[in-house]
């Protein structure tokens, strides 16, 4: 028997066939066309669990140290900056702003997109 129809890679069909009865490898080829969207499926969850993994390693590696140098060098341009450009860049970067006139400090809601668009997987149901 060719080396594929034993090993746990998937055989060629016509590798198989030439050693066994067609109704003997039925069911088995059955089986693997059965299989095989369910094994795509976990394939492509498996590399957006792995990005969304690597997403989270690089989110949780910032500082606050590095925000605020960010914030600094940022602020720093702004005054040579068109305004109108300003609060478009703004309107980008921040999903709100809440400053408390009390205390007199503001709060930042950043908007953490990273850019990439994908569909939800098949059967996702929002809460």
């Amino acid at each position: 028997m060719p080396e594929a129809c034993q090993s746990h890679t998937r055989p060629r069909r016509d590798e198989c066939r030439v050693l066994a009865p067609a109704a003997s490898l039925r069911p088995f080829l059955e089986s693997i066309d059965e299989l095989e969207p369910k094994r795509e499926r976990l394939k492509a969850k498996l590399a957006r669990l792995e990005a969304e993994q690597e997403s989270s390693r690089a989110l949780a590696s910032i500082t606050g140290g590095d925000v605020t140098k960010r914030l600094q060098g940022f602020a720093s341009h702004l005054t040579k900056v068109d305004q109108k450009a300003v609060k478009e860049l703004r309107e980008g970067i921040a999903e709100r702003i809440a400053f408390d006139p009390d205390s007199h400090r503001c709060r930042i809601r950043y908007r953490t997109d990273t850019g990439e668009f994908m569909a939800p997987p098949r059967g996702f149901e929002p809460r």
